[in-house]
């Protein structure tokens, strides 16, 4: 049995001159959330899935980070919301397509020992339709402080600010452990606007295209929760 086949064509918003390859497609489960299968686009927005049993799925298109925003068939922005598509036993579902809407941006400033060594790693939390948190789109910040996350798609989202894990590799190893072990404390995580978590984070309304800005942190200083 060759399995059910999902197919469909993906655009790019209007105001983009590029071509929709690098675009990539995945069929999810839509009741376990399990990955089931994927795609490359094609130059002419074509891509197919095949292999499925008959079932119950979410489609996700993921543009290359600021191309354009992230979507699921349906329009939605995060799993919640997506629309789902049945298939029966070696169907095809064709016509399943999805324009992709222009991403937003959040950018700022992080200020800070540890983020001026090494950077800082930005993420952007979407509030969900059942309202859970999804990781949206992330940034790593300039030598200067600052950051922009592209891509954003339309949603309300906390944004978290955080020195890597692993420093930048433009020195030595030697060189970056000693900085990373010495110089560059203390560094906190902490949430816009100044808060300890995701629950008291202040939050980011992002429109479709919408640039937001004055987005940022000091990472030296500990969020009001963990002073004293």
């Amino acid at each position: 049995m060759k399995g059910a086949t999902l197919t469909g064509t993906i655009s790019l918003p209007p105001t983009s001159k590029r071509s929709p390859e690098r675009v990539w497609v995945t069929v999810w489960d839509a009741r376990e959330r399990i990955s089931k299968g994927h795609s490359a686009v094609s130059s002419e927005g074509e891509y197919a899935v095949d292999g499925l049993a008959a079932g119950a799925y979410k489609i996700e298109v993921t543009p290359p980070r600021g191309r354009a925003a992230r979507q699921w068939w349906g329009g939605a922005s995060d799993w919640t919301g997506a629309d789902i598509v049945t298939v029966g036993a070696s169907a095809e579902r064709a016509g399943l397509d999805v324009a992709l809407a222009a991403g937003g941006t959040i950018s700022g400033v992080v200020r800070g020992e540890a983020a001026r060594e090494y950077g800082a790693s930005v993420y952007s939390w979407l509030l969900a339709a059942d309202g859970e948190w999804e990781q949206g789109s992330w940034a790593q910040s300039d030598q200067d402080g600052t950051y922009r996350i592209r891509g954003v798609a339309p949603g309300t989202y906390a944004v978290s600010f955080s020195r890597p894990i692993r420093e930048r590799p433009w020195d030595d190893a030697d060189t970056a452990m000693r900085r990373q072990s010495s110089e560059a404390e203390p560094s906190h995580e902490k949430y816009w606007d100044d808060k300890p978590d995701l629950d008291s984070a202040d939050l980011v309304v992002v429109g479709e295209g919408e640039r937001v800005t004055g987005i940022g942190a000091d990472l030296d200083v500990p969020p009001p929760a963990a002073r004293g």
